[in-house]
């Protein structure tokens, strides 16, 4: 399989359906910047030293290929039968983490700003990340016929991704940065 197709030459992209659309489509960028996140993602994975975090993260990555390829489909049933949805189970796992890595920490009482160790602000970034693609969803979700469990999911994700930046300083022994208003 050659990497190159030269189909995307004119500035169209295929979706997953066969539908050729512009490569500035709104669900190109929404898996575009979801696609971005699994590369924070991947990042994030290579800094973890705290192995109770590497599972969940390879399990992140596999939904957002999950999701990403039901967002490259506007004809659903042109997904693969073994291709699995995102549920509301899903982001009830999230809760339950957030829950428990958050009762292992100091109770939050003021804004945190991103800092700390290395891998904080990676789970930062990918928290930001994760808000920028929920808004594409979102934004994609008024014009379209989208799945409520993706933005739900995407949204609870940006909310892990933030216990997991602190989490990460917490477990790693280094002081979180607090905002302290002027």
């Amino acid at each position: 399989m050659r990497i190159y197709t030269r189909t995307g030459d004119q500035g169209l992209s295929s979706l997953f359906d066969g539908e050729r659309v512009k490569k500035y489509h709104l669900r190109l960028k929404t898996y575009g910047e979801l696609d971005y996140l699994n590369v924070i993602i991947g990042w994030s994975r290579l800094k973890n030293t705290i192995p109770k975090i590497d599972s969940v993260l390879l399990k992140i990555t596999n939904d957002i290929f999950i999701i990403s390829s039901i967002l490259a489909t506007k004809d659903l049933s042109k997904l693969p039968e073994n291709l699995k949805t995102i549920d509301e189970n899903s982001t009830l796992d999230f809760e339950v983490l957030i829950d428990e890595l958050t009762s292992e920490m100091p109770a939050l009482t003021n804004f945190i700003l991103p800092g700390g160790s290395e891998l904080s602000l990676y789970f930062h970034e990918a928290r930001v990340i994760a808000r920028t693609a929920e808004r594409y969803v979102v934004e994609l979700a008024d014009e379209e016929d989208i799945d409520k469990n993706l933005i739900i999911y995407i949204n609870r994700l940006s909310d892990l991704f933030f216990t997991l930046a602190r989490y990460a300083n917490f477990a790693l022994k280094v002081d979180e940065d607090v905002w302290v208003s002027c």
